[in-house]
């Protein structure tokens, strides 16, 4: 899995380099000027709407499943009624 995000984040950097052809530019920049976000903001962006997606009950997921001390299992137990 690590092997293959290597991939496509090498994939995106070659990629954006076709796209602005200014050799002067850095990744950054030309992520900037495409108005592209880095693959790892993306990913956590996806991670944080799963989580939204659990605790509003959109997945069907035991959120205690997840805990790992008595307050949060007490949390979620009280947010969920």
């Amino acid at each position: 899995m690590i092997l293959m995000k290597l991939k496509v984040s090498v994939f995106q950097k070659v990629a954006t380099r076709l796209v602005v052809r200014d050799k002067s530019m850095g990744y950054r920049e030309r992520l900037k000027l495409l108005d592209v976000t880095t693959l790892e903001i993306w990913r956590a962006q996806g991670d944080l709407i799963e989580v939204v997606k659990m605790f509003r009950r959109l997945e069907d997921i035991d959120l205690s499943s997840l805990c790992l001390s008595q307050d949060c299992v007490s949390y979620i137990s009280h947010i969920s009624n």
